[in-house]
């Protein structure tokens, strides 16, 4: 028969291992031989036996060779090859997913969230291009990823758990675009108000769960945060989700789940001096964002933004290394936090 379809570069193994896996699984006990003499031309008697010992090892095939032809067969009549493999690279992302994923306990999509992915840890074929032999012809695992977990940690915050029954609600609202109803305690006002809502996003930050929506009895864009959320309750009334609805097109988040007094972006400006320097440099605070140095080494930095107190909190967490510079609103909230400050010290 005249050899064609030569096996050859960068999908040469796979190709290969494909064609083994067609033979065995045809029922026709292929032989090495008959392996060698195939018009894929599927490589040397070492190669061929270095990839059925690879199809066993790293695929689980369950070839098994008959004692009176010599040819190969599968044990397990039911098995295929996997024909969709995945990458020593993608294996290492899912494990780093892996680690990621802790940032969803307190929720019920936490344990989903793990299942599916180690579910696909487990299932997951190296890719046969990859498959790496020593000098003995023996092979190596590249896919054992357990030293990711040690070695790439993901510090979990302070975490408030949120009720199913409430997630659940939430999840059917957006799926459906439908209006809820709760009740609320915030943080500053912490007498309960009763609220209407138009649910857009679940917004993750500073180690809990905010709601991102329209507050209808106020009209106006509102964060909610659903751990302080009760008698959560679904509508039949329906909406429309507006196209500036995304939580990113009003604030750039740089400083976590916040929008302050300034709807629009205004300029941010402060000095920052010694050791502030260094962690100023080093972050991205807004659009536009401009550093300049001065003549006695400290900085100034500026930037378009409107998370007004969360910028105010960086800037008191310096301590004497920054002060404000604009806009008035920021250094009026500043100064009176100092004298306070100094009230203080008695």
């Amino acid at each position: 028969m005249a050899k064609t379809n030569k096996v050859s570069g960068e999908f040469a193994v796979y190709r290969r291992i494909l064609r083994i896996d067609e033979l065995i699984a045809s029922g026709c006990y292929p032989t090495i031989e008959d392996l060698m003499d195939d018009h894929e031309e599927l490589g040397s008697r070492a190669t061929i036996y270095r990839a059925i010992e690879s199809m066993k090892l790293e695929l689980n095939a369950p070839i098994e060779k008959d004692p009176r032809t010599k040819g190969f067969y599968y044990s397990d009549k039911t098995y295929r090859l996997p024909t969709v493999f995945t990458t020593g690279q993608e294996m290492f992302a899912v494990s780093i997913l892996q680690n990621m994923v802790s940032n969803l306990k307190g929720t019920p999509v936490y344990e989903s969230a793990k299942k599916v992915l180690d579910t696909i840890q487990k299932s997951a074929v190296k890719n046969p291009n990859e498959v790496k032999w020593n000098s003995d012809n023996r092979f190596l695992d590249s896919t054992d990823l357990e030293w990711t977990h040690s070695r790439y940690v993901f510090l979990d915050d302070c975490k408030i758990d949120i009720p199913e029954k409430n997630w659940n609600i939430i999840e059917k609202a957006f799926k459906e675009n439908r209006i809820i109803e709760f009740d609320y305690s915030g943080i500053w006002k912490t007498e309960k108000t009763h609220r209407k809502v138009q649910p857009y996003q679940s917004v993750f930050s500073g180690g809990t769960w905010y709601l991102w929506c329209k507050d209808l009895s106020k009209k106006a864009l509102r964060l909610f945060q659903i751990p302080r959320m009760s008698n959560v309750k679904l509508t039949k009334e329906t909406f429309l989700v507006p196209p500036d609805a995304d939580f990113r097109k009003h604030s750039s988040g740089a400083f976590g789940a916040f929008i302050g007094e300034t709807k629009r972006p205004v300029e941010f400006k402060a000095q920052f001096y010694d050791e502030a320097c260094e962690f100023v440099r080093d972050r991205k605070w807004g659009d536009r964002q401009k550093i300049e140095e001065q003549k006695d080494g400290s900085i100034i930095l500026s930037f378009m933004g409107n998370q007004l107190y969360p910028f105010l909190k960086l800037i008191l967490s310096c301590g004497c290394n920054a002060r404000p510079l604009a806009p008035k609103l920021l250094v009026d909230e500043w100064n009176w936090h100092v004298r306070e400050m100094v009230k203080n010290l008695g």
